[in-house]
């Protein structure tokens, strides 16, 4: 009994490890992963002097302001915009089971938003990122139905009167929901990953 007793504590100590360095490490890895994509010397920049900071971003790829109908979808006031999307570009998701994949950069001094910036609620782990030189806590979360698989890291800062946050999303269907016959095939998870964690890394602090 004492023997069966000894193994369940250690695989339960082991578990706890694991999920420990999992919340660490977050949803996406620190290290970049090649893209299909190789990233171009000529990236483009966007640069909000309002809240003080930039990154680059692949040429190749999709950037949205005109984001009036998209709310903050993983925030807790539904009314504040992302400042910006950046979206992998849809030739790339062809024949594949990906569904969608970006960069939702928001930025707000809103009085309720800012003091829960550092806690959302459903997050499933957090732990801290380096990005720029400076501290971002990030949160993990990802969920499974009808078929569809989604897929969430959050970086969030509090800088001074500001919530900064980077939400990387994925959503991806089920490769069993096709037929062979249709040629689909899964996509590059961890490419999809690099693509996006590539243009997070370039994020850095201006004066205002």
């Amino acid at each position: 009994m004492r023997s069966s007793f000894r193994i369940v504590v250690v695989f339960l100590i082991i578990g706890i490890l694991v999920v420990l360095v999992w919340a660490h490490q977050g949803f996406l890895p620190d290290t970049e992963v090649p893209y299909a994509i190789e990233p171009s010397d000529d990236r483009l920049v966007y640069t909000t002097q309002d809240f003080g900071f930039s990154f680059k971003y692949p040429k190749e790829f999709e950037l949205r302001e005109d984001l009036e109908q998209i709310p903050w979808e993983f925030g807790a006031f539904m009314n504040i915009r992302p400042l910006v999307r950046i979206a992998i570009p849809k030739v790339t998701m062809q024949g594949t089971n990906l569904s969608e994949a970006g960069i939702d950069v928001v930025a707000t001094r809103d009085a309720r938003a800012v003091p829960e910036c550092l806690v959302p609620p459903e997050f499933e782990a957090h732990g801290e990122k380096v990005i720029g030189g400076q501290v971002f806590t990030a949160f993990t979360q990802s969920g499974a139905g009808a078929g569809s698989f989604y897929e969430i890291a959050s970086y969030r800062r509090i800088a001074g009167d500001s919530c900064l946050v980077f939400d990387l999303f994925i959503h991806s269907t089920s490769i069993d929901n096709y037929d062979p016959a249709q040629g689909i095939r899964e996509f590059d998870r961890n490419a999809t990953i690099g693509a996006l964690e590539s243009i997070v890394n370039t994020y850095t602090v201006i004066p205002r």
